[in-house]
């Protein structure tokens, strides 16, 4: 009974984010003399998505406690499932995506063997 993907949800929301940040997050990273901007720009988003969440969650009395009823409920539908919420986990990955890059870029063999290396970037 039911709906038989209800528990995918979140795909749908993973793709939108992947499919909106990645070219303008990439784009922008590439762009020559842009890479500075790039982090800031990222940062300022996590910040931004930190603060709206802590707000919101005194404003609109969020609990994600499973035993609150309720405040557990309007959680899960007004910020769990939101994509603007769910965003701050693939900026962080494109954060520490780009300093693994500039990391590589100007210190190749910092210590880290060839393997470890290879093994950390898949």
């Amino acid at each position: 009974a039911g709906f038989p993907l209800s528990l995918a949800w979140y795909l749908g929301v993973d793709f939108q984010l992947c499919a909106v940040m990645t070219p303008i997050f990439v784009t922008l990273y590439l762009r020559r003399g842009c890479r500075r901007l790039s982090f800031i720009l990222e940062l300022l988003l996590v910040a931004l998505v930190a603060t709206m969440t802590y707000v919101n969650t005194f404003r609109y009395d969020w609990s994600g406690h499973l035993m609150d009823g309720k405040q557990t409920l309007e959680y899960d539908r007004d910020a769990y499932i939101s994509p603007f919420y769910r965003a701050t986990p693939y900026i962080m990955g494109f954060i520490t995506a780009q300093i693994w890059h500039e990391k590589s870029r100007f210190c190749p063999n910092l210590g880290i063997q060839r393997g470890v290396s290879i093994a950390l970037s898949i």
